[in-house]
């Protein structure tokens, strides 16, 4: 009986030292983010999320084919959470992420090294230039036309401030935050190039605030200038003395007539 309990007692140890250890693998990064593919088995999974920051935090489960899977979270400013998800089916999967500050995001209870990123060898493709400049391309798309918003936003910063309220407007226009693009159509954006997407669509949506600002600004500061030019003028004249009498040169004009 003690051989088998001594027995029992090594199989154990071995069987401790050669499992996988199992604790909770976390993602960290820093604003806008689209995380590599990486693997999940079907079943139950579950998130632990952190944020801090002011603006939204948004994290998305998508799949290799682009479709959401789950919302983990959607709030505003720091956020601690945690979501348990449904995994339809084992195979690769990627993290969307919308935030401002720093972030974390754990899987729970998960193998060592399930969130390892699922390299092009691994996943079967390569990475192809035309298809990430597809991406790039859907993302200018995506970011929309003329900001008639941020024009107005400029145009009345500079008509009550000048120069001053204008180039604070064109300032918010390029660092203010940015909201999540919509969803890539997965025939135009494949889920490996989400990031090239999102990146085209923040930099063309900023530079497409920016212009409209800047065209506001510029139309409000010269109607500030205008208003501050007629009110020294105006001023001038109201603060003015009339010249005193006799001051005022006078025209002589002597006829001499002969016969």
């Amino acid at each position: 009986m003690a051989r088998i309990h001594a027995g029992a007692a090594v199989v154990a140890a071995a069987l401790a030292f050669t499992a996988p250890p199992v604790g909770a693998q976390a993602l960290t990064g820093t604003g806008q983010h689209a995380t590599p593919l990486f693997r999940l088995e079907a079943g139950l999974a579950v998130f632990e999320l952190e944020h801090r920051g002011r603006d939204r935090f948004v994290v998305l489960l998508l799949d290799d084919r682009a479709e959401v899977v789950a919302r983990l979270a959607d709030a505003s400013g720091d956020f601690t959470g945690s979501k348990a998800v449904r995994v339809p089916r084992s195979g690769s999967y990627l993290l969307d992420i919308q935030a401002d500050g720093d972030w974390m995001v754990r899987l729970r209870d998960a193998p060592v090294g399930a969130l390892r990123p699922i390299l092009a060898g691994e996943s079967g493709s390569a990475p192809d230039p035309e298809r990430a400049a597809a991406a790039r391309l859907a993302g200018e798309a995506a970011a929309g036309g003329w900001s008639w918003g941020w024009f107005t936003r400029g145009l009345v910063g500079g008509a009550l401030a000048g120069p001053f309220g204008a180039g604070y407007v064109v300032h918010r226009a390029g660092s203010g935050g940015i909201e999540l693009p919509p969803d890539p159509a997965p025939e135009l954006v494949d889920p490996q190039d989400l990031t090239s997407y999102r990146d085209a669509y923040q930099s063309r949506l900023a530079a497409r605030r920016r212009s409209a600002a800047l065209a506001g600004g510029l139309v409000g500061t010269a109607a500030f200038l205008y208003a501050l030019l007629r009110w020294i003028d105006v001023g001038g004249e109201a603060g003015g003395t009339p010249p005193p009498p006799g001051s005022t040169p006078q025209l002589t004009i002597i006829v001499d007539v002969r016969p």
